[in-house]
């Protein structure tokens, strides 16, 4: 029965640890190449994936992103917000994306 309780734990550790942020993916339909970003601000070499090959994200709710068209966060002439995964980004943002910041959402707290 202890063996039982800890494998329980271990999957619900292990499903809370890989559930925070969002995950950025190379290829859309959540697929290829894939790095865990949680909450903070990522350049082009800190992506996992390479900068300029994202095509696809998944938050977890309760977080947001906004993703920049430049290797540094805050910089760059584009950005855009997303409080939603999303499959397969547009032809404006495929393989645009050089950095990205990783926030919590508070927004909808308290509704």
């Amino acid at each position: 029965m202890k063996k039982i309780q800890l494998l329980m734990l271990f999957c619900i550790t292990t499903i809370a640890v890989f559930s925070q942020g969002a995950v950025i993916y190379q290829d859309c339909n959540y697929r290829g190449r894939a790095q865990l970003l949680r909450p903070g601000r990522y350049n082009q070499d800190q992506l996992g994936i390479g900068g300029y090959q994202a095509s696809s994200i998944k938050l977890y709710p309760g977080y947001k992103v906004v993703l920049y068209n430049s290797p540094e966060p805050g910089e760059g002439d584009q950005k855009i917000r997303l409080t939603t995964s999303v499959p397969c980004f547009g032809s404006n943002w495929n393989d645009k994306v050089g950095s990205v910041v990783v926030e919590v959402d508070n927004t909808n707290q308290g509704n």
